[in-house]
């Protein structure tokens, strides 16, 4: 298991990410969609385009984060589909 960085959470996102502003998520989606720098990972990219839409946006891009967290979604296997919930959205 490779080691983490000095300030980085369990998972793949760095700590007190989930806290930062909504178009910061919002680009952590599309590198994961697009597989930018990290490896492409639909769950991933639908849990920040999802956190980033519930997010302080402006309307537009509230509207196309959601609509980008809609795409991913089709493109999930039916196992990516059941690990969404585990990383806090349905």
């Amino acid at each position: 298991m490779p080691r983490r960085g000095k300030g980085e959470a369990a998972g793949s996102a760095p700590a007190g990410v989930f806290f930062h502003p909504p178009k910061a998520q919002y680009n952590l989606g599309v590198l994961y969609d697009n597989g930018q720098g990290v490896p492409q990972d639909y769950v991933q990219a639908h849990m920040w385009y999802n956190l980033s839409a519930a997010g302080s946006l402006p309307s537009e891009d509230r509207d196309s984060a959601a609509e980008n967290g809609d795409i991913v979604a089709e493109l999930m296997t039916r196992e990516q589909i059941a690990e969404a919930p585990g990383l806090g959205f349905p």
